[in-house]
């Protein structure tokens, strides 16, 4: 039993890994678009075979929210502009969401509270090549006007290194939570997580700022009074002896960072915003059922074949594209399932005393609500194959595990308090 579930842990490893993997030049020889399937095939397998695929449903709401939500995609392929697509993504969407939940949960039930976030272990060691390896690597730079230039280490794309980047802030805030007593481990964690933030900021994806600024803001929530006033008085400190050594920061953060390539005159969403326009127009002719999920609505011209590539348009924001797939019902199944998420993880916070507990539950809590408003300006969630989609997906399964830690803590916590009434009363 004990192998086995090291099989399943090292699956769910490498599966996640293997959805990230293709983005990266010359890992993706080995976690190829196609091998990506593979490894998820084998995980999937192993669930079905020892009747785990479906645990992710188990005493859970958001577990059948997911499994409606799914269901209904795959009923979208009865009235699809391009019905092949739409069983194809479908069917793809099972698998990730089915595998990658179950495994995540399974994942929490098998590790020590310690260890929950070590499943991103490789994943921030894939970060670590791509940002230093791509300083000797020719094509790690994009340059936009007014001389801002944008990193993308060893992967094709600024907003993707940038991702990437974001998807480590889990593991390294909580690797640096645990170690805060130890100086050698603190200084390795805190080490990490500065060099993780100067990728973030080479990299000027906007988006990924936000979803790291999320993921912090929750992990302060776990901490006391006193840690949390010093921390802000550490960060009010630094900027300001950051301005009176470099009076031009804020001049360069408005230009870097909010306008980006744009300025004040096009305003600072200017690159989203034609895009969001043609999104909201073909939204709007999904009407209550959408044109099918994974399809662009008025292109018919896929060509039959495991990959989308040539087919369809960015859409640039998650919400209208699930509008313009899968309808008014399948944007308010969404908007139940992520809801619930938010609600299942606040719950859990205020209902467990234990320290640990809770610092796991702000973190997930603060990296879901930055996958939300990461959404916004990327449509990762209606593209199953992508690596934010198969991050997320394996992320809700470890919420769930902690969710079902803190269940089991109310529960011993409620039956000792009726053991130690029970022996009062005796005594008396």
């Amino acid at each position: 039993m004990a192998i086995r579930s090291r099989v399943t842990g090292l699956l769910f490893t490498l599966a996640v890994m293997a959805f990230i993997g293709p983005a990266v030049k010359y890992v993706n020889v080995l976690f190829t678009p196609a091998t990506r399937w593979a490894f998820l095939m084998g995980l999937v397998g192993l669930l079905l075979i020892k009747g785990r695929l479906f645990v992710f449903m188990q005493r859970s709401r958001l577990g059948l929210l997911i499994f409606i939500y799914v269901f209904w995609c795959l009923v979208t392929i009865l009235w699809s502009e391009v019905s092949i697509l739409s069983f194809y993504k479908s069917i793809a969407l099972l698998l990730i969401t089915f595998g990658f939940v179950s495994a995540g949960r399974i994942w929490v039930h098998r590790s020590r509270i310690d260890q929950i976030f070590n499943y991103q272990i490789p994943i921030f060691i894939l970060v670590l090549l791509a940002g230093i390896a791509g300083q000797w690597h020719g094509g790690n730079e994009v340059l936009l006007q007014r001389g801002v230039i944008l990193y993308q280490g060893l992967t094709s794309n600024p907003n993707m290194f940038g991702s990437m980047v974001a998807m480590t802030m889990p593991l390294l805030l909580w690797g640096l939570y645990k170690a805060w007593g130890a100086r050698r481990r603190r200084i390795f964690w805190g080490g990490a997580l500065l060099l993780m933030f100067a990728f973030l900021l080479l990299s000027h994806s906007r988006s990924a700022i936000l979803t790291v600024l999320m993921v912090v803001i929750g992990m302060l929530f776990a901490l006391n009074l006193q840690r949390q006033l010093m921390m802000l008085l550490g960060g009010l400190l630094l900027t300001i002896l950051a301005l009176i050594i470099n009076p031009q920061l804020l001049p360069k953060i408005e230009t870097h960072y909010i306008y980006k390539s744009g300025t004040a005159q096009t305003g600072i969403l200017y690159s989203r915003e034609a895009l969001w326009k043609e999104s909201y127009s073909l939204a709007k002719q999904g009407g209550w059922f959408g044109g099918g999920y994974g399809v662009t609505i008025g292109e018919t011209g896929f060509k039959e074949g495991l990959s989308t590539a040539g087919y369809g348009r960015e859409k640039g924001n998650s919400q209208l594209a699930i509008w313009e797939e899968t309808g008014l019902v399948g944007l308010f199944l969404y908007s139940l399932l992520i809801i619930t998420i938010f609600t299942e993880l606040m719950l859990a916070y205020r209902r467990s005393r234990i320290l640990n507990t809770r610092a796991q539950l702000a973190i997930l809590l603060g990296m879901q609500c930055g996958m939300f408003i990461q959404s916004m300006f990327e449509a990762w969630w209606v593209a199953p194959g992508s690596p934010e989609a198969a991050y997320f997906w394996a992320l809700t399964g470890v919420c769930l595990g902690v969710i079902d830690n803190t269940r089991h803590e109310v529960i011993v916590r409620r039956r000792a308090r009726q053991v130690s009434q029970k022996v009062s009363w005796d005594v008396r």
